[in-house]
């Protein structure tokens, strides 16, 4: 069965009440939206103070880093300054070590010098000795030979 639909026109009560109703949702929608953009406010004021907070550790973190790079620059000087201090202080013990080395290898050659003159005097020494002693020997010969000719 097919059902009937009312088509009759509204009355002024029924539209009365449509207004009441549509009013009353209008508040309904204002309060809502009002708490909502309350509730807006409120997280904004927050994201707006997170900002400042963030804003003022970003500011402590570049004072920091303009610390860090006054120190890094100082570090910079001193390991310079250390690095030529090392520098000089190698080169002093180079020159040293060479005037020691020139020192030594003087004193040895006056050592050898002095080494060489001495085996050549052994030498001489000796020579004059088997000279001598061959001359002892002909002497001891000779007189042998006078004593048994007496």
């Amino acid at each position: 069965m097919e059902e009937k639909q009312d088509n009759q026109p509204a009355t002024k009560n029924d539209l009365v009440n449509l207004q009441a109703e549509l009013k009353s949702d209008m508040v309904d929608l204002r309060a809502e939206l009002k708490s909502d953009i309350n509730l807006l406010d409120q997280k904004v004021g927050q994201l707006d103070q997170k900002f400042g907070q963030l804003d003022q550790k970003v500011g402590q973190l570049d004072q920091k880093v303009g610390q860090l790079d006054q120190k890094t620059t100082s570090l910079g000087i001193e390991l310079a300054k250390t690095q030529l201090r090392i520098d000089r202080f190698e080169n002093n013990i180079m020159t040293t070590l060479r005037d020691f080395k020139s020192e030594i290898l003087s004193a040895i050659d006056a050592f050898a010098g002095e080494a060489r003159d001495y085996r050549r005097k052994d030498l001489e020494r000796g020579h004059m000795l088997m000279v001598q002693d061959d001359k002892l020997q002909n002497h001891e010969t000779r007189i042998t030979v006078l004593e048994t000719a007496k």
